[in-house]
C-alpha cells in the first residue's frame, strides 16, 4: 500500500527537478550566480549526524532563488529515525547585507531520497533558518545560524542544524 506523502513528495520532486533542468537558455546566458556551500551538524533529541548542502542563487536585490542540493545522515538508535538521504529542492532567502555584517532567512522545498532502515526512502524535505553573516571581502561571506528541517514520510522528523556556510556572488548590480 502506498503512503499518499510519498505520492506526493515524488510530484513535488518531479516538479522541482523540471524546474531546475528545463529553465530558459537565456536566462542561464544572464545568470550572475552567488550562492553558499555549508556544513551542519543534524540532532534530532539525542541523536546526532551531519550534512552538507549547496544553495546557488540567482540574485534580484535582497532575495535570491535557486536550487539546492545536499547529503545528510543521522545515526540513531532507533531505526525509524536512523537515515542517509539526499535533500534536492528549490530555495528562496532574504539577503540584507551591511559594509561587514549581514542576515539571511531563508526557506527551502523539495524532495528528500535515501536509505531508512534496510529500505529505500522518498518524502517531502522543508527548511527554513537563519544565519548572521561577516564580509570577507566584496564577493565572499562566511555565515553562522540555524536551520530547521522537516523530512515527512518514512517516520517524519525534525532536525535541527547548526550551520557554517561560506557564500559568494558575482557582478550583482
Amino acid at each position: 500500500m502506498r503512503r499518499p506523502t510519498s505520492r506526493l513528495a515524488r510530484l513535488g520532486f518531479g516538479a522541482a527537478l523540471l524546474a531546475i533542468l528545463l529553465g530558459p537558455a537565456e536566462a542561464l546566458a544572464d545568470w550572475r550566480p552567488a550562492g553558499r556551500i555549508g556544513g551542519a551538524l543534524l540532532i534530532h533529541g539525542g541523536d546526532l549526524g551531519g550534512a552538507a548542502l549547496v544553495d546557488l542563487y540567482e540574485p534580484s536585490g535582497a532575495l535570491r532563488f535557486g536550487p539546492a542540493v545536499g547529503i545528510a545522515a543521522l545515526s540513531s538508535a532507533d531505526a525509524q529515525h536512523s537515515r542517509v538521504w539526499m535533500p534536492l529542492g528549490l530555495g528562496a532567502a532574504l539577503t540584507l547585507r551591511g559594509a561587514h555584517l549581514g542576515l539571511e532567512l531563508l526557506a527551502r522545498a523539495g524532495a528528500w531520497m535515501g536509505a531508512v532502515q534496510d529500505s529505500i526512502g522518498l518524502g517531502a524535505w522543508l527548511s527554513a533558518g537563519a544565519r548572521v553573516t561577516l564580509a570577507l571581502g566584496s564577493s565572499l561571506h562566511f555565515g553562522a545560524g540555524l536551520d530547521a528541517w522537516g523530512l515527512l514520510g518514512h517516520g517524519s522528523i525534525l532536525v535541527l542544524a547548526p550551520t557554517l556556510t561560506l557564500g559568494w556572488t558575482s557582478g550583482e548590480p
